[in-house]
């Protein structure tokens, strides 16, 4: 009998297992093309309240896409755990360390008081994961926070990021794993499966 639940989670440990294994220089470099690509998005230029991830770990950083959407004038938000298992976007104001604080996790996050955005209220929602499919599919991390916060940000674009080695042809999925508009890699920018920019 097929195990949809361990095939997910031994994805997950070779995802994450390749995702630490990749050269610091490439990730840089990823980093630098999404950050570009991302101010460059039609969802990004016209939103008003973006939100993004201070990474950690493996993740592709996005620090200079929140910088930029900050000086812009943008309001930004970046995800707060709060109480048992709920995520909330909480206000970035600044992205200097003495200016944020590292949760129970090792992930960096704003500290109290803070000032949050309902998930509806969203224009934007740069999505971090593990791998992606073109068609908007996300392999995450496990813990739900996403798929639970995403499901409320009715009126959201919701864009993954990885580099395009994680862009999967296919992954084991549930029915409670949210399916994103739109999927970025250094390379490539897909709509539901139709690449609209591509490169390389």
């Amino acid at each position: 009998m097929y195990d949809l639940a361990a095939e997910k989670a031994l994805r997950r440990r070779h995802l994450l297992e390749r995702q630490r294994a990749m050269a610091p220089e490439l990730l840089t470099a990823a980093a630098a093309a999404v950050a570009a690509r991302l101010l460059a998005c039609d969802a990004y230029l016209a939103g008003k309240r973006i939100m993004g991830y201070l990474a950690f770990d493996s993740e592709m950083t996005i620090d200079a896409f929140l910088a930029a959407a900050l000086a812009a004038g943008k309001e930004v938000y970046v995800p707060a755990i709060e109480g048992k298992g709920q995520m909330r976007a909480a206000r970035l104001f600044s992205l200097e360390q003495k200016n944020l604080n590292v949760d129970r996790y090792g992930i960096r996050c704003v500290p109290s008081p803070k000032d949050f955005c309902p998930p509806a209220a969203l224009d934007l929602i740069v999505v971090p994961g593990l791998a992606f499919t073109k068609e908007g599919g996300r392999l995450g991390r496990g813990a739900g926070y996403y798929d639970r916060f995403l499901q409320k940000a009715t009126k959201a674009f919701k864009l993954g990021l990885c580099h395009s080695s994680f862009l999967e042809k296919s992954l084991p999925l549930e029915e409670h794993d949210v399916f994103l508009d739109g999927v970025l890699t250094e390379k490539s920018f897909f709509l539901k499966g139709r690449a609209l920019q591509s490169e390389g």
